[in-house]
């Protein structure tokens, strides 16, 4: 479901993790990108996860990770779903910003994960430029993405719902 603006972006997404439970899985979509990935995906003093939703994925890499600092940006009020889940791991670091808009420096992480979101925004293009300005020289970015299935009305319409 592609959102065509930022508020609407921000109202959707809050309103999903919002009404999420507040308690990590035991295996969430981090899980799966590690197994495909055969190698680590959280590497190096500070990673990045743009567009972390309600924070799993950012809560199972500081977990099993606390000597990287883990940075979780998302748009939506998720980040406070977030901000509750970590509040116990001194790692991570919950920040509210557009994935078209990180609000870093330049060249400061070792790692970016971004898990089904730059395909929701305007300008998906950007959102990349963006992860590869955040992101140190040689260090990987490991993203997934999706089609919105437009040549297939059935799903098409399925993910609009």
């Amino acid at each position: 479901m592609k959102i065509n603006n930022l508020s609407s972006t921000k109202k959707v997404y809050g309103y999903l993790w919002n009404n999420s439970a507040d308690c990590i899985p035991g295996k969430w979509h981090f899980n799966a990108m590690q197994e495909l990935i055969k190698e680590p995906i959280v590497r190096g003093a500070r990673g990045i996860d743009i567009g972390s939703g309600s924070g799993y994925d950012t809560c199972i890499m500081a977990r099993d990770n606390p000597d990287t600092q883990i940075f979780s940006v998302d748009i939506s009020d998720g980040i406070y779903i977030t901000n509750r889940l970590t509040k116990d791991l001194s790692n991570v670091y919950p920040v509210k910003a557009s994935a078209l808009n990180v609000p870093f420096k330049d060249a400061i992480f070792d790692f970016v994960y971004s898990f089904g979101v730059l395909h929701h925004t305007d300008d998906p293009r950007r959102g990349l430029m963006e992860m590869n300005r955040v992101l140190k020289h040689d260090c990987p970015a490991f993203l997934y993405l999706y089609d919105d299935h437009s040549e297939n009305m059935i799903k098409f319409i399925l993910l609009k719902v």
